[in-house]
């Protein structure tokens, strides 16, 4: 390589060098903005604000590479602006110039390398496959804005609620439950979308576990739909929250309770309502394979509410 051109790589490594100091540094700047936003400001927030698009591009969790890599580029970027003005690197590259040529290959082939291989996501499974080695999915794989359906997202991108949680989202969590995942990096956004809310969802937990605050509240504040809460306990701790929504506690202790109270069978004004409920509770089913025991259930039922005006559930 000539003098010439190894001249002009040495000028184009000052020019890089910016380039590299200013991408890391407002990198850098953007990772500790984002996370005093994310652990400063109240949650209650974010769930109301959950479908604007700043704020999910906000809980977008970062890698752990990502703070590693944004340093480097700062240090190969000072590296890059004062390695040219040095006697004993200039010397070295002339005296040495094909030596100088590899390293500037090996540095643009590093680069190249990072940039495809570093958000490589596994295939998704079709419907009904599994395999031996199978992993749990990341967060926004199952409970992402969209459906998808071998790898095509199905759905408008519009979910009806939100909820908050900490996820690492490097690759051993998907094989392990990892502890110490609460830092601001890993918290993002677990979209409920209209298909999996007209499911049965089961949540476990023992009392004071925080059921009610880190799910049920998250709906509530987040959901753009209106919705009946029905809690047994009949305390309804959100209720001075929402005073405007239909907010209602199902009364299943009589009349000693701090809610507000609504007990559907106070709502059968005929046998018409009877028949009605006992429709929607036991519907008929042709193909069962057992109708005798849905029959029963059905004369049970309506005998039950046939018999009194019940003034609680209880």
């Amino acid at each position: 390589m000539t003098p010439a051109k190894v001249s002009h790589l040495l000028n184009l490594w000052q020019q890089i060098s910016w380039v590299l100091i200013l991408t890391g540094g407002c990198g850098l700047a953007g990772i500790l903005i984002r996370d005093a936003l994310v652990g400063g400001v109240d949650a209650h927030y974010w769930l109301a604000h959950h479908a604007h698009s700043w704020v999910r591009v906000l809980f977008h969790r970062r890698s752990k590479k990502l703070f590693a890599l944004l340093v480097s580029l700062v240090a190969i970027g000072f590296l890059c602006m004062f390695a040219p003005d040095t006697s004993g690197f200039q010397e070295w590259a002339y005296r040495e110039s094909s030596s100088f040529l590899w390293l500037n290959i090996a540095a643009a082939g590093l680069a190249v390398g990072t940039l495809l291989t570093w958000d490589l996501h596994p295939s998704y499974l079709r419907r009904g496959e599994s395999w031996a080695s199978a992993e749990f999915r990341d967060l926004h794989e199952d409970w992402g804005r969209f459906d998808r359906q071998d790898g095509k997202p199905i759905g408008d991108g519009k979910p009806v609620a939100v909820l908050l949680a900490y996820r690492d989202c490097a690759r051993k969590a998907r094989r392990a439950l990892l502890t110490l995942q609460r830092r601001a990096r890993n918290l993002t956004f677990i979209f409920l979308r209209w298909d999996l809310l007209s499911r049965h969802i089961l949540v476990l937990g023992c009392q004071g576990s925080g059921k009610t605050s880190a799910f049920y509240g998250h709906i509530m504040i987040s959901a753009n739909a209106q919705w009946i809460y029905q809690d047994s306990k009949a305390e309804l701790p959100f209720r001075a929250m929402f005073p405007d929504r239909l907010v209602w506690g199902l009364d299943v202790r009589g009349h000693a309770t701090r809610s507000g109270l609504w007990n559907p069978l106070q709502e059968i004004r005929g046998p018409e309502d009877i028949d009605l409920i006992v429709d929607y509770v036991f519907p008929s089913n042709p193909r069962d394979a057992n109708p005798w025991v849905r029959d029963m259930a059905r004369v049970l039922f309506t005998a039950i509410l046939r018999a009194k005006p019940w003034s609680s559930l209880q």
